[in-house]
Order: C-alpha cells, then sequence, then structure tokens
C-alpha cells in the first residue's frame, strides 16, 4: 500500500481560514484462505484486490465573527475503487463514492459554557454495487442534526448532546446480513425513508491533578434495521436500542506519552439477530431473525506515545470482552464475536514541509 497526505491552511484575513486535506491511496491486497470450521468454499477461495484505489478531500471554511461565535462549513467527497479476482471466476469491479456538507454553529453563552450546532448532509452511491452487493446498485441520503453543550465546572467538564438522523433509501438492492446463509440478491428497495432515529450522549471528565483524570460516557441511541427482515410472523423489525457506559482513569507520563484504562458496558434491546433461515414472500426473499437483547461487557486499554523529534508516533489498542446474547429468554455466550481484540503497535510519520511560499501566504 501506498498513500499520500497534504494539506493545506491560508488565512484569508483575521474573521476567515480555508484549509483543504487530501488523502489517497493506491495498492493491492490478498486475503487469507479460512482456517476450519469454517465451509470448504471458504477454506479453498483465492482472493485478491489489485489494484485499490481511495482517494478523499475536505475542504474547510472557518469564520469567527467574534470572539463568541463561529462557524465553520465543511465539504468532502470520497471515492474507492478496486478490481477483485478470484481463482476460478470472472473479475469484478467495485466503486462508490459519496460526498457530502456539515456545518457546526459554536457560540460562548458564558466563559465556562459553549453551545453547538450542526447539520450534516451525506449521499453514498455505487453503481457497481460493493462486495455482497456487487451487480446491485446503492444510492443512499443521510441527513442529520446535532445540538451540544460543554460546561467548564474548573476540574469538572460534563457535555450533553442530542443527534437526529434520518435516511432515505433512493435505491438498495441485495444484501448480506450477519449469520444468513448468503446474500439475498433479490431484495430491491427503491425511494423508502428509514425511521428517525435519536441519540442522546452524556460525558464527562474530572482532573485528580495535571498528569491524572477520570472520564466517563453513557449512550443512548437507535439503529435502524436493515430492509430485508422479517420474524416469523412475517413483520419488519423495529429501530434497535443500544445502551453504553463507560468509566475510565487517564495518566500522563512524562517524556513518554499517556496511558488510559477503561470499563465499558453496552445493551442491545430488541436487536435483529438474524437466523440462517430465508423465506420467500410475494417474490422477494427475506431473512428471518428473532427479537433478542445482547450485551458486551470488558475492559480496554489504550497507549499513545508523545510525537518524537522524528514525527513518529507509537500507538497500542487492547480489549477484553465478554459477549452474551439471549436465546428463548435465557443469557448464553454469542461464540460469534471475539473475547479479545488486539491491535499491534503501529506507528504514525508525520513529515512536515515549510518554504518561504508558506510562510508568505
Amino acid at each position: 500500500m501506498t498513500n499520500l497526505y497534504g494539506r493545506i491552511q491560508y488565512s484569508i484575513n483575521s474573521s476567515f481560514t480555508f484549509s483543504w486535506s487530501h488523502f489517497y491511496l493506491e495498492g493491492d491486497r490478498q486475503l487469507k484462505t479460512a482456517l476450519p470450521p469454517a465451509s470448504n468454499i471458504l477454506q479453498t477461495r483465492l482472493d485478491s484486490f489489485d489494484p485499490m484505489k481511495t482517494y478523499v478531500t475536505v475542504a474547510r471554511l472557518r469564520h469567527r465573527a467574534n470572539r463568541n461565535q463561529t462557524t465553520e462549513l465543511a465539504l468532502n467527497y470520497g471515492s474507492r475503487r478496486l478490481n477483485g479476482h478470484r481463482a476460478g471466476s470472472a473479475d469484478w469491479l467495485e466503486y462508490d463514492y459519496e460526498y457530502g456538507a456539515t456545518i457546526v454553529y459554536s457560540r460562548e453563552l458564558s466563559r465556562n459554557n459553549i453551545l453547538r450546532i450542526s447539520g450534516l448532509y451525506n449521499r453514498w452511491v455505487t453503481p457497481t454495487g460493493k462486495r455482497f452487493y456487487v451487480g446491485n446498485p446503492g444510492d443512499i441520503r443521510t441527513y442529520s442534526a446535532a445540538v451540544v453543550d460543554d460546561h467548564d465546572f474548573g476540574k469538572l467538564d460534563i457535555s450533553i448532546g442530542y443527534r437526529f438522523t434520518r435516511e432515505h433509501i433512493n435505491e438498495f438492492g441485495g444484501f448480506n446480513v450477519e449469520g444468513s446463509a448468503g446474500p439475498l440478491q433479490s431484495v430491491m428497495v427503491k425511494d423508502k425513508w428509514s425511521d428517525p432515529l435519536h441519540t442522546i450522549n452524556l460525558g464527562a471528565s474530572y482532573t485528580l491533578n495535571e498528569k491524572k483524570s477520570l472520564f466517563g460516557n453513557f449512550a443512548w441511541g437507535q439503529l435502524a434495521s436493515q430492509p430485508g427482515l422479517l420474524d416469523i410472523n412475517l413483520q419488519q423489525p423495529g429501530a434497535e436500542e443500544r445502551f453504553k457506559f463507560d468509566l475510565g482513569f487517564r495518566q500522563d507520563i512524562q517524556s513518554l506519552g499517556d496511558i488510559s484504562l477503561s470499563g465499558f458496558y453496552v445493551r442491545r434491546s430488541d436487536a435483529a439477530l438474524t437466523s440462517r433461515t430465508k423465506v420467500v414472500l410475494d417474490g422477494i426473499d427475506y431473512a428471518l431473525y428473532s427479537s433478542e437483547d445482547q450485551k458486551n461487557y470488558g475492559f480496554e486499554l489504550d497507549i499513545h506515545s508523545r510525537k518524537f523529534k522524528n514525527g513518529i508516533q507509537f500507538f497500542l489498542n487492547g480489549t477484553l470482552m465478554e459477549t452474551e446474547r439471549t436465546q428463548q429468554g435465557a443469557w448464553q455466550d454469542d461464540e460469534e464475536v471475539p473475547n479479545f481484540i488486539f491491535k499491534e503497535v503501529s506507528a504514525l510519520l508525520t513529515y512536515c514541509v515549510s518554504s518561504s511560499v508558506f510562510a508568505e501566504m
């Protein structure tokens, strides 16, 4: 993989600042074959993607009306394209792009209180379909609005926020549901609005001293169910509810970086957990689901080094958790979710170039 990143920032005047970021990636990828007890097909399937190309650009215009008010407009565009190859099968193309806009208005209500109001529009289009959806075009528009209030009480900082989201599915055909036997190719959704979704978040941090702090967060939100699901009564599922609690401790280590340890608990209520059964209704494929509850709980360790003089910074993250789901009203271990997730040590290299041209800007 080879990637390039560039960013330009320009102060138009004392009130307006413009910045523009670009990211480009190109390379190839080969997938490892699966091990038992995976199906024989997955154990012998040879897949590769070459070339893979990704491009993302984000332009921001920031306006500071006065010391108490700031407005920022961000425009984004991204595209992803790959040529897929599978031994014994015809090659295929996966292509999708998206674009959108975000506007954020911030106002300092008092010396210790800041209110932020934001709106978002995003459109995602895949003329070819992607992954399990290859051959089935998709076109989804997302609308969202949020309000967040942050108050600083000295050592204690509290924030509360609310977000409203709704999607318009202009076109979406064929998909794969987690747990189902395979793609449901005959599903086709056109010109459909999803249910309105709501999210509430409450967070707080408390500074013990200049190097130690506590933090906590509570979130409640709704997730739209995927189209093409039916229960045993052939009814579509409603929105899923999720609750999440986090509580942790952060320590700054002089000259090295910072380390944090947190505990978390996530509860999914009325989750549409699919079975491996498919039903055909009016000539359309549906995946049968059962409305069950699921919960995850565990600990997460996160380590960030400081950025060294050569521009390198190291990261390490590990999660230990237990996942359970109800089946016919009784809690059981969910064997499809891993108990331990470890992200190996990774490094970020930042290299800055300056010149008289930039200085004049």
